[in-house]
């Protein structure tokens, strides 16, 4: 029919069935020569608003059909790109919290090498003064002098009278160990005025202060406050090369005093 007529309505379908109802003898006559045309007109024209309400009712399931398809789609699609954000996210903050612990991980291991190198340097500088003084023991000569300090070899308790050690060291010295300690140099420049500041500032120490010095420098920590600081002063003055040239100047002039006193007798 379409061969034939270009403007023909019918389709295959139509044609095929209405060849089968021919043969068949089933098929019924053109509206034009029936008995009845116009209701044959309004019988076709209901037939094809029926199957045109049948055609939009169905094209209208099958856009729905296909809308809902398209929405799970675009919900699907969405629900996987926020997943795989997500996934991105998490991989991000857990590779910044390794990166984070890596450089905690490596400021912590230079704060420790630090602390070793300065540990090496207070043991090599322990070790130095060691032997400073171990060379100026074996090298001092035997002075019998009643005004030297005692020391912790050779009395367990010291006199309150007992002059400190630092004051056999000279003006340089004491200047030297005040600036050290961060202590604030006196007004008077003298050496009682920086022994003084030294005592004063020894004084701020606690007993247990006291003790934790003592053993760090390998000295009796088992005596008072008193005897604590003497030996503490005394192994300070020792590193110093003034004492020791003092203390044997203090015992000549009292060994000259001493012969001059026997001469009047």
């Amino acid at each position: 029919m379409r061969r034939l007529n270009k403007d023909a309505l019918f389709s295959a379908l139509a044609c095929r069935e209405r060849y089968n109802a021919i043969i068949e003898g089933t098929a019924r006559i053109p509206t034009e020569v029936d008995d009845d045309p116009d209701a044959r007109r309004a019988e076709m024209e209901n037939f094809r608003m029926t199957r045109e309400k049948t055609r939009n009712e169905e094209k209208a399931k099958q856009d729905a059909l296909e809308a809902a398809e398209a929405k799970a789609k675009n919900e699907t699609r969405f629900r996987n790109a926020q997943k795989a954000e997500d996934i991105a996210n998490k991989r991000a903050n857990k590779e910044s919290e390794k990166a984070h612990r890596a450089m905690t991980r490596a400021a912590q291991a230079q704060i420790r090498a630090a602390r070793a190198i300065e540990n090496v340097n207070a043991k090599s500088q322990r070790n130095a003064q060691l032997k400073n003084q171990k060379k100026v023991r074996e090298t001092k000569k035997p002075v019998a002098n009643k005004n030297v300090p005692l020391t912790p070899t050779n009395a367990k308790k010291v006199p309150s009278e007992t002059p400190d050690p630092r004051s056999y060291l000279s003006v340089s010295d004491l200047k030297k160990i005040c600036e050290e300690r961060g202590l604030d140099l006196p007004r008077k420049r003298n050496k009682a005025s920086f022994v003084q500041a030294l005592m004063d500032a020894d004084d701020e120490y606690s007993q247990n202060d006291l003790k934790k010095m003592c053993r760090a420098k390998g000295l009796n920590a088992n005596g008072s406050k008193l005897q604590m600081k003497h030996e503490l002063a005394l192994a300070e003055a020792r590193t110093y090369g003034s004492y020791d040239k003092n203390t044997i100047a203090a015992s000549t002039e009292e060994d000259g005093d001493d012969e001059m006193d026997m001469n009047e007798e």
